[in-house]
């Protein structure tokens, strides 16, 4: 949520080291992912493109995936994003890769890598049932950290990243609430597990694709920041707004049929 401020931080540091050689934490990460999905063949789900603007001015673009893989759901992503640095204007870009439980959508594991100008940087999740451990490296220097798991179901914030809201949107939408709590990682300059409240605001008709047709609204807030999320009778995300800061994600419609042309005599 562009760094949710004011919220609790529910981690809490087990153990944490500094690591001159991260690289050994990615790869043990990437073949824990790689194993749990031998033999599988992935199965694409959906497909599509985000178009990001902030006051109205574009200023980026998402490609995703969402991807059947064994027992698991597959987000990737791709992104390409104009930001403002000390320097002055420069591209941000920014890959990700979220895996989840086919089952429930529990969160397995989540890396993201991104570069402005020269400087790359690398985010990364592992989870286990109790702990978790959350890593990350910039310019072949990181560090990794073992965190005890909070209860309840876990929800990643990566800026720029909005295909993981389109996947809790896909999440609370089949489940039947009014308004309840979600758990938020966060990851910022300092990294926080946020209680964010999930509020249904009910249904609205848009236009999308060249057709109308009513989609539900779900809020997400934690008293100083708002989100909110417009959803189809899938759970794909259509629309996302942050209000506050004029910012709108809006995904692009499937292009029109083509009429066909009528023959003649």
């Amino acid at each position: 949520m562009g760094g949710i401020p004011g919220a609790s931080i529910m981690l809490v540091i087990l153990r944490s080291h500094w690591c001159r050689r991260p690289h050994r934490l990615l790869v043990t990460a990437l073949a824990i992912v790689a194993l749990s999905a031998a033999g599988a063949s992935a199965q694409t789900i959906d497909t599509g493109t985000y178009r990001v603007s902030i006051q109205g001015h574009p200023v980026g673009t998402e490609l995703f995936f969402f991807e059947l893989l064994g027992d698991s759901i597959v987000v990737s992503s791709s992104v390409r994003h104009a930001v403002q640095t000390p320097t002055g204007p420069d591209s941000l870009m920014k890959s990700a890769v979220l895996y989840a439980s086919k089952m429930d959508l529990d969160l397995r594991f989540y890396q993201s890598n991104e570069q402005v100008g020269k400087t790359k940087k690398t985010r990364g999740l592992v989870m286990a049932d109790t702990a978790f451990t959350a890593y990350w490296e910039i310019d072949g220097f990181g560090e990794g950290t073992r965190v005890e798991r909070p209860p309840g179901r876990l929800y990643v914030h990566d800026p720029q990243v909005f295909a993981l809201f389109d996947l809790i949107g896909r999440d609370l939408n089949f489940q039947n609430f009014d308004t309840r709590p979600i758990l938020l990682y966060v990851m910022g300059a300092r990294d926080t597990t946020v209680e964010v409240t999930a509020t249904k605001l009910g249904t609205e008709t848009i236009q999308w694709g060249g057709a109308s047709f009513p989609v539900n609204k779900i809020s997400l807030g934690d008293g100083s920041t708002e989100i909110v999320v417009w959803v189809d009778e899938r759970g794909r995300m259509l629309r996302l707004r942050q209000a506050s800061t004029g910012l709108e994600v809006l995904r692009d419609a499937p292009p029109l049929p083509k009429a066909r042309k009528s023959k003649r005599g």
